[in-house]
């Protein structure tokens, strides 16, 4: 065995993608005012909302109902983000579903046609040996 430092699979690494500044300041910009926990940042903002109107700080009352307005807006294009990806995976689940029964009914006509060629006794009849036996179950046995 050749030592690991001359070994060509361990030597050699899969191309990796380059990031540019410029893609990785997009990437942190985008996400810069997503909050981590967007319940948390909207009941925090509440809370400020409620504190300015009793104090009766105007700016600051301003400046929250921005905030919040801001956050339902992005949860707003997260929900209907997730409208969408709920639809593409109804519409691939019932493809899916469409493409079993397809090939579930060409296996069935092919297994009746290979049960009719037995049955009339050709010799060309390939039998797959690990293919699964339909077995009927006997709940009383003869002793």
């Amino acid at each position: 065995m050749p030592p690991l430092s001359t070994h060509p699979v361990l030597t050699t690494f899969p191309p990796q993608p380059h990031l540019h500044q410029a893609d990785l300041s997009a990437h942190l910009a985008k996400n810069k005012n997503r909050a981590i926990n967007p319940a948390a940042s909207k009941a925090k903002l509440v809370v400020e909302r409620d504190f300015a109107r009793q104090t009766g700080n105007a700016e600051l009352l301003a400046s929250v109902e921005l905030k919040l307005a801001e956050l339902e807006k992005l949860a707003k294009a997260e929900s209907e983000e997730q409208a969408r990806t709920r639809k593409l995976n109804e519409r691939n689940r019932q493809q899916n579903a469409a493409e079993v029964k397809k090939a579930e009914g060409i296996a069935q006509d092919h297994r009746r046609r290979q049960a009719a060629a037995l049955a009339r006794g050709d010799a060309g009849v390939k039998i797959d040996p690990s293919a699964r036996v339909k077995t009927l179950t006997r709940l009383t046995y003869d002793s």
